[in-house]
């Protein structure tokens, strides 16, 4: 079945005349995704507007992806059963911060189809930097093919994502099981 994942076991015990249910050993394995930008982006567009990485030359690599979710050409990590996620971003700009008052940030949102941000970090620079990490993270709640999609913009334009394949520009979903 697609919820359960290769060698996983739970066995379930009826206790009462066929409608009770207890869990006698849950032996599931956590879902693991993290995804790296292997390759940079090389821009985007100014005014804050929302940039997918792979449209602009970056390529994901997919450094964990214990449950087959990770698509690397869809931009996207997707779950296989409901449950309660550890979920993080994180993203450093390619090119140099030049203007007073900037901003710079990466964001995931779930599911193109819901519209919802699930998790942003926008920075706000006071003055010229060069380059500026952002990471958050949150603990949310999934549904079985719910899926998380990365995403970035800066009020600059063209500043694009650094490619370090050490996560510094990443993200990654965890199954917390109970």
């Amino acid at each position: 079945s697609r919820i359960f994942i290769t060698n996983e076991v739970v066995i379930r015990r009826c206790v009462a005349a066929k409608a009770t249910w207890v869990v006698e050993l849950d032996e599931r394995i956590p879902q693991k995704y993290a995804m790296y930008l292997s390759t940079d982006a090389t821009a985007e567009t100014g005014s804050i507007t929302l940039t997918d990485p792979t449209t602009k030359g970056g390529v994901w690599t997919a450094g964990i992806d214990i449950g087959g979710g990770c698509s690397t050409s869809g931009n996207k990590i997707t779950v296989r059963r409901a449950g309660n996620y550890a979920i993080n971003v994180a993203g450093v700009n390619r090119t140099s911060i030049t203007t007073n008052n900037s901003r710079f940030g990466c964001l995931l949102q779930k599911s193109a189809t819901s519209g919802a941000v699930l998790l942003e970090m926008l920075q706000w620079i006071p003055a010229v930097s060069g380059y500026l990490d952002c990471a958050a993270a949150i603990i949310a709640p999934l549904v079985a093919d719910d899926y998380v999609f990365y995403q970035f913009a800066s009020d600059q334009g063209s500043r694009g994502l650094y490619a370090l394949n050490n996560y510094r520009t990443s993200f990654g979903v965890l199954e917390i099981l109970p």
